[in-house]
């Protein structure tokens, strides 16, 4: 029986000997402890902890699918209502989609981020009241308004005032009374921003609405039903739907997708290559820290001579190892921790707002039973290593005075760790290179029209106010003229949606003279002045005017990859067009193609229509300055308090800062994958520097004799540099294999680059031999200056 306090004791004086040993060991595994623990409850926040809802693995989240809506998960509430009364595996749905509110208060009106909802939708998704209750009384009129508060907002809006029950709150220009208070972190999954949701403003089985496909429809399994026979059943209804009503639903599908995979599906890539990449910094760690403990050990091994041949097996002697890789293990283990507080709290700091649950991200105790597990296998891991060395020893042939610098086995043993390190080091780096390079490809934008002092303002005009939609075209205009006025302002515009600044929608369209060939465009209501404010060039016909107002012939401009896809080798200009709707629309235009955001990703099909034949009550103003965004912003948002006490006005965003939102999320990725790559290079090279340091050391004597012999500090420089760049290619190599055999891991997170880029690559070997070349020339540059006298005499 081996007494370990006692084993601990002597290894921790042991350890103290070495305090530079000590010191590096326990720094380099912290770092790499620390950061993979961070990265880990990130990963376990959001990717492995279930939804905070009553048996989420019954819940799913069914999608209409069709080419006009690629990527986006939509749903018609009459088409849910279908579902929901002949499914037989399903137990509920509910039908939820955000909404912006005009609440009207003392002080005039204010946005309030609100939501549409019909009363299944909270018992589907089990969420619970902490007032009242969330779903209108059964004998309650449709005419009754009726408003749910989330919890956030009943805490700082009426200071958790129990008495909020039955309050009036005038949502655009409606008496809704308020009805229940969401328990503390209820929230509908994604749709969290949500802080006050109504019932539908309509019937959900009405059938003017099943073309209507702006909802999140939310769905129950059935005890024992599964995803895959929901799948089967929801399609053979979409067939008897798309027979029934052909003009809404013919060619759309469905696809039931786990609502945890809604919520988290975008970011998961990103997350699982954040964490294989930290996870590959602590195997560079480890085999770093197992080289020096290599070197350390091969400088014992008289110790461990004189134990043997007094009587130490080598259980013992490996007992005292593991005693002194435990400690060196914990040690590292507990920097970490620490470590990983600072570092999880950063991160939620940094995290771009499109990161799904972050509030679900700690340190619980899973995360410190995987730091508990790492801890354990690097123990193992540092005994194991010295231990191979152990048992290939000859006490006695180490007394009489052997030279561990002559056991090729040793040798070879830290060459194979060198190159799994550098292997390691250039799969992170070469990883990092392809990101970087993708996103300085996004940085890199060109849309297609001139973003130089380019504002957008939202504006949500009241219902109340402008209850008809001419009404609320004409206030538009007149809020365009006022602004096209102001002395900074160039050219004002009015759309529905456009580049980088929201508002997408999809539909088909058909040339009137092949009502057979279906095309899935983004569609737009914009003003006359869009196309000018935004500066997107004009390529054929004419834009629009403000002649092209309700009761004129309706018509629409479509861009380059539209026509080219309507009207192949003709000209566009003059052809007619038939919406979903079935309405029939002039084309008297064709604008030039913005480019995506997203490199490599063709320009979509796009329609515009005047917004004055089919105007909505929100819209974004695009404003084009004279001089400095800054000024005209105020001078916009001025004049819009005047013009509509009871519109609702955002702040201005100029282009930049809209593109700059839209690299927060690549960005962090790119500064993260780019720090690990950046720590494992270091590590590596501090391996390879070590290696070296203790080849000279232990090839002291060699050294002395041939320098004896006559050779230049030069020549034995070269020698030795050569050998640690010998082992850097062969990593190096072993690393782009690696790189190239993951590239399907990391096309997810590229754009406009391929994962098997071969400049990228050789570029990431190139940066890594350059480092490696630093590292060796130290202790290169120590074995020249060695005296050959004085190592022959240690000898």
């Amino acid at each position: 029986m081996f007494r370990w306090p006692a084993l601990l004791r002597y290894a921790a004086r042991s350890l103290g000997r070495s305090p530079g040993f000590f010191l590096v060991t326990v720094l380099t595994l912290g770092l790499a402890v620390g950061a993979n623990t961070a990265i880990f409850s990130v990963v376990r926040g959001v990717l492995l902890r279930p939804l905070p809802l009553p048996e989420p693995q019954r819940l799913v989240s069914l999608c209409e699918v069709h080419p006009s809506v690629a990527g986006y998960c939509v749903a018609s509430p009459p088409d849910v209502a279908d579902w929901s009364r002949s499914s037989r595996s399903l137990e509920s749905v509910g039908l939820g989609r955000d909404w912006t509110f005009l609440l009207r208060g003392d002080e005039g009106s204010e946005r309030l981020r609100g939501g549409l909802a019909t009363p299944e939708l909270f018992s589907t998704l089990g969420l619970r009241p902490a007032l009242g209750r969330l779903s209108p009384p059964p004998d309650a009129s449709a005419e009754e308004g009726f408003v749910v508060l989330s919890h956030r907002l009943w805490q700082q809006r009426f200071a958790a005032d129990p008495g909020v029950l039955g309050r009036t709150l005038w949502l655009d220009g409606r008496p809704h009374a308020v009805l229940g208070v969401l328990a503390q972190g209820q929230r509908v999954p994604l749709l969290e921003e949500v802080e006050a949701w109504t019932p539908l403003p309509f019937d959900p089985r009405d059938e003017e609405q099943r073309g209507w496909r702006g909802f999140l429809a939310y769905g129950r399994l059935a005890p024992n039903a599964d995803r895959a026979a929901v799948q089967r059943e929801l399609a053979g209804l979409q067939e008897r739907l798309a027979t029934q009503h052909p003009d809404t639903n013919r060619g759309w599908g469905i696809d039931v997708v786990p609502l945890h995979e809604r919520v988290v599906g975008a970011v998961r890539p990103a997350l699982w290559l954040l964490y294989a990449a930290v996870s590959l910094v602590l195997l560079v760690a480890c085999v770093n820290v197992a080289n020096l403990s290599l070197a350390r050990a091969a400088g014992r091994r008289r110790e461990l001579a004189v134990r043997s041949s007094l009587g130490a097996g080598r259980g013992r002697l490996f007992a005292l190892l593991l005693a002194e890789g435990s400690l060196l293990a914990a040690a590292g283990a507990a920097c970490g921790l620490f470590l990983a507080v600072w570092l999880t709290d950063l991160f939620l700091h940094l995290a771009p707002p499109s990161l799904p649950r972050t509030d679900a991200i700690r340190l619980d105790d899973a995360v410190l039973a995987v730091t508990l597990a790492v801890t354990v296998a690097m123990a193992l891991f540092f005994a194991l290593v010295p231990a191979l060395q152990i048992r290939r020893q000859a006490p006695l042939q180490e007394l009489r005075g052997g030279r561990a610098g002559r056991d090729p086995a040793t040798r070879h043993l830290h060459s194979a760790l060198v190159v799994a390190q550098v292997a390691l080091a250039v799969v992170l780096v070469a990883a990092a290179a392809l990101v970087l390079q993708s996103f300085a490809g996004l940085l890199r934008w060109q849309p297609g029209f001139d973003t130089d002092r380019l504002l957008t303002v939202w504006l949500l005009s009241s219902q109340e106010r402008y209850p008809q939609a001419a009404a609320v075209a004409r206030h538009h205009a007149e809020v365009v003229a006022e602004l096209r006025a102001l002395p900074q302002v160039e050219e004002v515009g009015l759309a529905s949606g456009g580049p980088l600044f929201g508002g997408r929608e999809g539909g088909t369209f058909s040339p009137l003279d092949r009502p057979e060939s279906e095309i899935a465009a983004d569609w737009f209501d914009v003003g006359p002045g869009y196309f000018s404010a935004l500066g997107l060039a004009l390529v054929k016909g004419r834009g629009l005017l403000p002649s092209d107002r309700p009761g004129a012939p309706p018509v629409a401009l479509v861009n380059e990859t539209f026509a080219r896809l309507a009207w192949p080798a003709q000209d566009a200009v003059g052809r007619r067009l038939v919406d979903e709707r079935g309405g029939a629309l002039t084309v008297v235009g064709v604008v030039r193609d913005v480019e995506p955001f997203r490199r490599g990703t063709p320009p979509a099909p796009e329609v515009y229509w005047p917004h004055a034949q089919r105007p909505r009550w929100g819209a974004f103003l695009v404003v084009r300055s004279r001089g400095e965004t800054a000024l005209a912003a105020r001078e916009v948002r001025q004049r819009l308090r005047r013009l509509g006490d009871d519109d609702y006005v955002a702040t201005a965003r100029s282009m930049d800062d809209l593109v700059a939102a839209h690299l927060v999320r690549p960005g962090f990725e790119t500064t993260l994958l780019g720090g690990f790559a950046l720590l494992a290079l270091l590590l590596a090279s501090v391996g390879i520097a070590g290696l070296l340091a203790y080849s000279v050391a232990q090839r002291r004597h060699e050294i002395g004799v041939r320098m004896a012999l006559g050779a230049t500090p030069r020549v034995v420089r070269t020698s030795l540099v050569r050998r640690g760049l010998v082992l850097a290619a062969a990593g190096s190599l072993l690393g782009v294999a690696l790189v190239l055999a993951a590239a399907p891991l990391l096309a997810h997170l590229l754009v406009g680059v391929s994962a098997r880029d071969p400049l990228t690559l050789a570029g990431a070997v190139a940066f890594f031999l350059a480092a490696a070349t630093l590292a060796c020339d130290v202790p290169a540059r120590r074995a020249g200056r060695t005296d050959p006298l004085l190592a022959l005499r240690c000898d």
